[in-house]
């Protein structure tokens, strides 16, 4: 996993992969390359895969105070070795919300077919 870290005038954001618009204004809509979308400020997935949100409800969903992290950074510990997964973390520059996109870089748009 590598993240990139994005601060926009705004919050359209595009799929690199398949080009489809994935974030405008306040709203979201996933690709097929889409792993995840996370919002910062309300604390949840709006989208997430099957496996992924099994991974997150198994091993991240809890808060612990031994370790002081939130469920989210639990979350990025856990996926940090899977490969080709570009995580975008973007925020505007005028509000701190941050809007985290996970894609999958090695998917196929053949697939789609």
């Amino acid at each position: 996993m590598q993240e990139v870290n994005l601060v926009l005038d705004h919050y359209d954001f595009f799929c690199p992969i398949t080009g489809q618009k994935i974030l405008w204004q306040d709203n979201c809509k996933s690709s097929p390359a889409t792993c995840f979308i996370y919002v910062d400020y309300s604390q949840e997935f709006p989208f997430i895969t099957p496996e992924l949100l099994k991974l997150f409800e198994e091993k991240c969903d809890f808060e612990d105070e031994d370790d002081g992290l939130q469920p989210y950074q639990r979350f990025l510990l856990e996926i940090k070795y899977k490969p080709n997964l570009v995580v975008f973390n973007m925020n505007d520059s005028e509000s701190s919300i941050m809007i985290r996109v996970g894609i999958n870089m090695n998917y196929c748009v053949n697939e789609e077919e």
